[in-house]
Formats: C-alpha cells, structure tokens, sequence
C-alpha cells in the first residue's frame, strides 16, 4: 500500500532575463534551465525537472532530496517577484505517484 502514496511536493520557479538568455531558476531546489525564449525556459525547465524526477526514483531516492536550494542571490531581500501565472500540475511517468506543482515568476520591473 506504501507504493501508492501520494509524495506532494511544490516548487516556484523565478524567470528572468541573463544577457539574451532566460533562465527558470526553482527556488526551492537549485536546478535551472535556460533558453532564448521566456516560454521555452518554462518548457524546458519542467522537462528538466520531470527528468530529476525520474533520475531520482530509479536511483530509489525521494525526489529532488539530494538537490540544494537556489544560491542565495536569488533570495536577496531587496528583489521582489510578480506571480505570472496560474499553480501548474507537474507530470513524470514513475511507478510512485506525485502530487506536484510549480508557479512560475518573474522580476518585477
């Protein structure tokens, strides 16, 4: 019956702008991925993450609980973050199931 619990887990994404690239940096968890488009960074981050998802449960580890948070720059007091938009479901074909979600935001301006 232990196989069929529900792991929920949360993670909020931080968007911004790095030279001509943009990088969706987890908060909670220092993984990141980048790309030329803003909606390619969200796009590529959740397949990074879905794939630290399964990496981690082949390995038989809870996922993401070898991971880090962010480097703290991304915590600086001083920065204040827009939500930019809705708690979106995250999916990873794995035997365990996972009750996950991610919001995504950006700098403000």
């Amino acid at each position: 019956m232990s196989g069929n619990r529900v792991q929920p887990f949360r993670v909020s994404v931080l968007l911004h702008q790095d030279g001509e690239a943009w990088v969706a940096q987890c908060l909670e968890y220092d993984l990141a991925a980048q790309a030329p488009s803003e909606e390619e960074a969200k796009k590529r981050f959740v397949r990074t993450l879905q794939a630290q998802i399964m990496d981690d449960l082949r390995d038989g580890l809870t996922p993401l609980s070898k991971l880090p948070k962010a480097p703290r720059r991304y915590f600086v007091d001083s920065v204040t973050y827009n939500k930019d938009g809705p708690e979106l479901p995250v999916w990873a074909p794995a035997e365990k199931k996972l009750d996950g979600t991610l919001q995504f935001f950006s700098l403000a301006a």
